[in-house]
């Protein structure tokens, strides 16, 4: 970490950020759960503090973290976990200095294991594996896509760390789906996982495995109230040696619709334009409104570039391509045309079709249909690589809700009557 006296470390988007607060609702629950013999998951928005509360309480040495994509399998998550515990996967022996096996497409499927003494190198090399001259293992063959055999091979090396997978909702829904079954076994077998995704909603992963109910502990990080805010300002003025005016406060925790994500954002901003960029050496007033002013048109511009591409690609979504007709079109307008108080608390799903019925011009879509339009939302952000997703259809609730909580600070300080316009004639009139 760099000195912990500037304002980057103090506030902002990073793990270890310095003003990071304790909610016993989230942290304690959170604590009590790794005492458990249960898989984790924590959820919630984009930008909620989930890697944060994580690495709070997980030291990294011990955890294994795997940074998921939405081109992972499988098998390359089982691969990293058990060559960061310490197991070699190798496709053949070499007797020798520098024999060198790369692996290959079937080779990560099914290898063979080497595992090796404490204190004997494996060299990793750009060609491939490398291994030490002479080198005692013991080599042994295993399905990689087994999570018996998998966790054989951990309990061999004695690997009691945690594994951490960040980014869970970049898999596809089948991978999910898939990982849901491995999961139950990797309980039952004693490795433990926590897993962080976006997404709102209780027992996800029940949805595609019931026979998790009572192996899953589940953390919301949702909600932040604004007292949660004042004590990670007060945190934040001790560590600087500064005080924010009662204005500047009040303002940003408005203009964060309950996102810690934003809030802090908004609260580095203002002290590096206010100039303040370290701990000061007496104490200092940030009171500049300006300076306030500045961060939130930048911010409302950045936020503003991915949303306006995102509604763009969920807009254009046409009958040739999903068989859902105009829909898709029509649900982004009719956020656009309620703004930020409209989806403030969600959309229900009987919200959405009564305002379509009531814009259709020929035969009324049936509520069925609706209802699967929104549904197959998840698989067209996924499609269009908008990650992280900006909205989410519960189908626990039927509600519509926002799942990127930098989409209700675009809401609510962009000009959106502009671009539904510039919607309705690139889409609006062409489906």
């Amino acid at each position: 970490m760099s000195d912990p006296c500037c304002v980057t470390d103090v506030f902002g988007l990073r793990r270890d950020v310095l003003s990071y607060v304790e909610r016993d609702h989230v942290d304690k629950l959170f604590k009590i759960a790794l005492q458990t013999d249960k898989q984790i998951l924590v959820y919630g928005a984009s930008k909620q503090g989930k890697t944060a509360l994580v690495n709070k309480h997980c030291p990294p040495e011990q955890t294994i973290t795997y940074q998921l994509t939405p081109d992972t399998q499988l098998v390359d998550i089982y691969q990293y976990v058990l060559r960061e515990a310490g197991v070699l996967i190798r496709t053949e022996y070499t007797e020798g200095e520098g024999g060198s096996a790369s692996l290959s497409v079937k080779a990560r499927i099914k290898a063979t294991f080497a595992i090796f003494a404490s204190g004997e190198a494996a060299l990793e090399g750009s060609a491939g594996l490398n291994y030490a001259q002479n080198s005692k293992h013991q080599e042994l063959p295993f399905n990689i896509e087994q999570p018996q055999q998998i966790s054989s091979l951990l309990k061999k090396v004695k690997n009691k760390k945690i594994i951490v997978l960040d980014n869970f909702h970049y898999l596809t829904l089948e991978t999910q789906k898939a990982f849901s079954f491995d999961l139950r076994a990797f309980q039952e077998l004693g490795v433990r996982f926590i897993i962080l995704g976006v997404w709102r909603e209780r027992n996800r992963m029940l949805q595609f495995n019931g026979d998790l109910l009572d192996r899953v502990k589940e953390i919301p990080v949702e909600p932040w109230s604004q007292v949660d805010f004042q004590r990670i300002l007060k945190k934040g003025e001790d560590l600087l040696n500064i005080e924010f005016s009662p204005e500047i406060a009040s303002d940003c925790c408005e203009l964060s619709f309950s996102s810690v994500g934003v809030f802090q954002d908004l609260l580095q901003g203002v002290c590096l334009a206010a100039g303040v960029n370290a701990k000061q050496s007496k104490k200092t007033m940030v009171d500049q409104t300006s300076a306030l002013r500045l961060i939130v048109h930048e911010k409302a511009e950045s936020y503003g570039d991915r949303h306006k591409r995102s509604f763009e690609s969920i807009a254009s979504c046409t009958k040739q391509s999903y068989g859902m007709e105009k829909y898709y079109y029509t649900i982004i307008d009719i956020i656009l045309e309620g703004g930020f108080s409209a989806i403030e608390n969600g959309v229900t799903h009987d919200t959405v079709f009564d305002k379509i019925l009531h814009r259709a011009s020929t035969k009324a879509p049936g509520k069925v249909m609706i209802r699967n339009a929104l549904a197959q939302l998840h698989k067209i952000q996924s499609e269009k690589s908008i990650t992280p997703p900006i909205l989410y259809f519960d189908e626990n609730t039927d509600t519509l809700s926002i799942s990127d909580s930098t989409l209700y600070f675009f809401l609510k300080n962009s000009n959106l009557v502009d671009f539904r316009a510039r919607l309705k004639s690139s889409y609006g009139n062409k489906i």
